[in-house]
């Protein structure tokens, strides 16, 4: 069912857009980065949930998408890829470390959305950005108001998985009948199993 109020972070995210408009917004001069907000008439559509960035891959007929958070430009006229993260911790997010399993999931976000900004013929960064607002839980009580702290935190992208694992999930959509299941590797499989059998 639809949510009567958005998140922290879409919250955070429209703030943000409103601020940024074309200039650098404030934390990519703290952080020494010359990136200003990327214009382009079909923004709106890419960061849009339901509709994101699209690659239509004709080799095995998928329609690949993605609703990005922003987009910025570099002095290089490559595009970098921004996600907004909210949470509410003491420690301050700085790095990766900081982050739940070195953020390995947030990175595949960041690696997935530059893969389809470059299949529509983009130059791409192979640095991306999380932009952390961390809300000050050290209040007894948060009252009507909470602060948070912004960070950002840098990733360097790989985007040469993507299209073999594009491969593999067509071959499997060709078996006839399902493959055995395994969740060595998925934590979220592994994590529901484990659950189940409590």
């Amino acid at each position: 069912p639809p949510r009567s109020t958005p998140k922290p972070s879409s919250a955070a995210s429209d703030v943000y857009k409103r601020q940024a408009q074309d200039r650098p917004h404030g934390i990519f001069k703290e952080n020494g980065l010359n990136i200003k907000p990327f214009q382009h008439e079909d923004i709106e559509k890419w960061q849009h949930t339901f509709t994101g960035i699209q690659y239509h891959d004709e080799k095995h007929n998928f329609l690949l998408y993605g609703g990005v958070d922003d987009i910025m430009i570099d002095e290089e006229d490559k595009l970098v890829v921004i996600d907004f993260k909210a949470t509410a911790k003491k420690a301050d997010i700085l790095s990766s470390a900081d982050v739940y399993n070195n953020g390995e999931s947030y990175k595949r976000q960041l690696e997935v959305y530059s893969w389809l900004l470059q299949q529509n013929g983009f130059d791409v960064s192979d640095t991306g950005y999380l932009m952390y607002y961390n809300g000050d839980a050290s209040k007894p009580h948060l009252g009507k108001e909470m602060h948070f702290r912004r960070t950002l935190v840098p990733f360097t992208l790989d985007t040469s998985w993507i299209g073999p694992q594009v491969e593999e999930m067509y071959n499997c959509l060709q078996l006839d009948e399902a493959p055995d299941f395994n969740n060595s590797n998925c934590e979220d499989c592994l994590y529901l199993t484990t659950v189940s059998e409590l």
